[in-house]
């Protein structure tokens, strides 16, 4: 049976995964424009560094999702959109796949941190795409968008889940 077109972006992520260097979970990500592979991004070290050899995060008890100003690595959220360049992404989705290193590499939901969702909304992306897998890290109605004819994906609006963070992290506007 042929895959749906979500299900084959969504399997190159997966697949991209696989080659990050991160110690703590493994990530990838596909921009897609109209149907065609645009780039991918995996988490690790930047272009030319040394892959880490240890976790400053995990070492000092830093929990996901908190100070990623500690990590080495870039995210591949980022990763991708920089290679993909603006002209490539205005109107795409991102497919976002990753893995937990420290619960038997088991599939998670792969929601953008605040830093990778930012880069996303200047990118002009229509959607991130997730797998649906266990329990959502988020209230459904904060960011969720409906509009996937299948049951085991999130689209998901760049603008709306910048606008969770902001709520999230009682971000207000000023200086």
């Amino acid at each position: 049976m042929r895959q749906s077109k979500y299900e084959w972006f969504m399997s190159l992520a997966r697949s991209v995964a696989q080659r990050s260097t991160c110690l703590r979970r493994m990530y990838g990500s596909v921009v897609e424009n109209n149907g065609k592979v645009v780039s991918t991004g995996y988490c690790g070290a930047p272009k030319g560094a040394e892959h880490c050899a240890s976790c400053y995060r995990k070492t000092n008890n830093i929990l996901a999702g908190q100070d990623y100003g500690k990590c080495r690595g870039v995210h591949s959220e980022g990763n991708s959109l920089l290679w993909a360049g603006i002209d490539k992404t205005i109107g795409g989705n991102i497919y976002v796949a990753g893995y937990d290193l420290e619960n038997d590499n088991k599939e998670i939901v792969a929601i953008p941190c605040f830093q990778c969702t930012k880069m996303i909304v200047n990118a002009e992306i229509k959607y991130i795409v997730v797998a649906k897998i266990g329990d959502f890290p988020i209230k459904w109605d904060d960011i969720y968008y409906g509009g996937c004819k299948e049951d085991n994906f999130v689209l998901i609006r760049p603008v709306e889940l910048y606008n969770y963070y902001l709520n999230k992290l009682e971000i207000k506007n000023g200086r």
